[in-house]
């Protein structure tokens, strides 16, 4: 009697295996219909003649289900169907560099087991959904380049396993939620080309593994918070073109052993250059550009090596008895590429070491 109970199980766990991936096709298809332009004929291998999972751009599990829906850069446009939430395994969603638009499905927020998503370079409009709260498994978010508007959300600081957060280029507005800082797993976080004012929480810069920030190009004012100095983790820091004020700590460069991009530029900063600067020796990009600092640069600075250095439209200072120093350890740095020193209060003759450094310099 138990051959005939056990035939029945498996014959009902076949059914359910079959029922899933006719859901998982179902949702491919309405993923399909969504889309109105498909000029590569991206999707031509949708069809009835193939498994869907040997369609372009699809990968399954060995079960069966979808787990991968990968078709970026493919020139793709339409709606992103709310279907797609069906796909109750997936993993990964790459519709990068298409033409989607409208809104962002709030039905994504049902994918409980996606790890990668990334929106960006398409035309999605609205607010970032309240329901995408609900992708616990989240590490990587790319939202950004599309047209996004209203506030980011203070839920996102609980995203407990975030680790890339990008909403770069949106019109994202108003102020940045302090609850970002219980980001614990995130070490990329890109915030740069949208319209957020006030000040940069000061609990981001005690985030434990973060090592790329950016803000350029807000609204943002108030001091540069002082933890941003002795986050060791820091690889990039960019916070060009806000209108934060203030000097540089004395010991600027003393916390940033593997600092490789400082922009700075565009902003209201005062005072002198902190000579500490040169302790951040993997700098490769320095911009101090547009701001307001005096005095002369700090000779350590030309020991810095960097590829790019922006000094221009400052107030600082150099005479023929002194303030070139910086440029006569420049002349044996063969990675420079470019200087510029052009709008500053520099007099007398730039050192003749400096012909025979092969770099672009504009003074």
């Amino acid at each position: 009697m138990a051959r005939p109970a056990a035939a029945s199980v498996a014959l009902l766990l076949l059914s359910c295996v079959a029922a899933a991936a006719g859901t998982d096709r179902d949702a491919l298809l309405a993923f399909k219909a969504g889309v109105t332009s498909d000029p590569t004929g991206a999707l031509r291998s949708w069809n009835n003649d193939t498994g869907f999972c040997r369609w372009a751009g699809v990968n399954c599990s060995p079960a069966g289900r979808v787990t991968t829906l990968d078709v970026g850069s493919r020139r793709l446009a339409g709606m992103l169907s709310p279907a797609i939430a069906d796909l109750a395994h997936l993993e990964l969603l790459n519709l990068t560099d298409n033409a989607f638009s409208g809104a962002i499905p709030a039905s994504l927020g049902r994918l409980g087991r996606l790890e990668w998503l990334s929106l960006c370079d398409n035309a999605f409009t609205g607010g970032i959904p309240a329901a995408l709260r609900g992708l616990g498994n989240l590490t990587t978010a790319y939202l950004n380049a599309n047209n996004l508007t209203g506030g980011v959300p203070a839920w996102l600081g609980a995203m407990p396993k975030l680790a890339i957060l990008r909403l770069t280029k949106n019109s994202l507005s108003g102020r940045i939620p302090p609850s970002l800082a219980n980001l614990t797993t995130v070490e990329h976080l890109y915030l740069d080309e949208n319209l957020f004012e006030g000040e940069i929480p000061e609990g981001l810069a005690s985030l434990p593994n973060l090592q790329f920030f950016t803000v350029n190009q807000n609204r943002l004012s108030g001091g540069i918070p002082p933890g941003f100095f002795n986050l060791s983790s820091l690889q990039a820091l960019a916070l060009a073109n806000n209108a934060f004020h203030g000097e540089l700590p004395p010991d600027t460069g003393a916390g940033w052993p593997n600092l490789f991009y400082l922009s700075l530029g565009g902003n209201r900063l005062t005072g002198r250059i902190p000579a500490t600067l040169a302790n951040a020796t993997q700098l490769q990009f320095l911009s101090l550009a547009n701001n307001c600092f005096t005095g002369q640069v700090p000779p350590e600075i030309g020991k810095l090596c960097p590829q790019s250095l922006h000094l221009s439209n400052n107030q600082l200072t150099a005479t023929d008895a002194g303030g070139w120093e910086f440029l006569d350890n420049l002349t044996s740095c063969d990675a420079l590429i470019e200087i510029f020193l052009d709008g500053n209060k520099l007099a007398g003759a730039m050192p003749s070491s400096m012909g025979a450094s092969g770099s672009n310099s504009r003074c």
